[in-house]
């Protein structure tokens, strides 16, 4: 069974920047985005993290999606943002 590292350092430094704003974290695929995302929500209060997918390129599904987590305050984490492209993106 494969053993999940947690990076506290790592996971310390991103709360800290989204203290202070947006935050894109960008590397390729397998390099531990998702799990730096899922360790963060455990981490940092009041956090959501929505896993896109190819439906969201229907901007009211998306708005449907991240919504609810706005109005309650919480701080949205977007993963898997090319299933969106970014074209959709730019035009939110």
């Amino acid at each position: 069974m494969a053993r999940i590292l947690t990076r506290l350092k790592l996971v310390q430094e991103l709360d800290q920047a989204l203290a202070r704003g947006h935050v894109l974290i960008e590397a390729p695929a397998g390099f531990g985005k998702t799990l730096l995302l899922q360790q963060l929500v455990q981490y940092r209060p009041n956090c959501h993290l929505i896993q896109l997918d190819p439906t969201d390129l229907d901007l009211a599904v998306l708005q449907a999606r991240v919504e609810p987590a706005i109005h309650t305050g919480y701080t949205v984490l977007l993963d898997d943002v090319h299933e969106v492209g970014a074209g959709t993106l730019a035009a939110a």
